[in-house]
C-alpha cells in the first residue's frame, strides 16, 4: 500500500488542478469577473494552505515558518504578474 501513495496523491492532485480549471470556466462563463475570480482563487488557496500548515504545525514547525512564507511570496508573485498583465494591456490598447 505504501508504494502507491505516491501515484494516488498525484492523480488526487490532478482532479484537483481540472476541477479548478473547470470551475474557473463555469464562473467566467456565467460572467464573473476575471478580476473577482483571480481574487478569491488567491484567498481560497492562501486560506487552505494556512490551514494545512497550522494543523502540521503540531508535527514540525519549520513546515509552518517555510510553507506560510513560499505560500505568501507565490501569491504576492501571481498578483504583481496579474498587476502587470493589466496594466501593459490596458498600456497597449490606450485604455484609461
Amino acid at each position: 500500500m505504501e508504494e502507491w501513495k505516491p501515484s494516488f496523491v498525484m492523480v488526487l492532485v490532478q482532479f484537483a488542478y481540472a476541477a479548478t480549471s473547470v470551475l474557473a470556466k463555469l464562473a467566467a462563463h456565467d460572467g464573473m469577473s476575471m478580476r473577482v475570480l483571480t481574487a478569491y482563487r488567491l484567498i481560497f488557496g492562501a486560506a487552505f494552505s494556512l490551514s494545512l500548515a497550522l494543523i502540521f504545525e503540531r508535527c514540525i514547525h519549520i513546515l509552518f515558518f517555510s510553507l506560510l512564507l513560499s505560500t505568501s511570496l507565490l501569491h504576492i508573485i501571481m498578483a504583481k504578474t496579474y498587476k502587470l498583465r493589466y496594466y501593459f494591456e490596458t498600456e497597449r490598447t490606450g485604455q484609461s
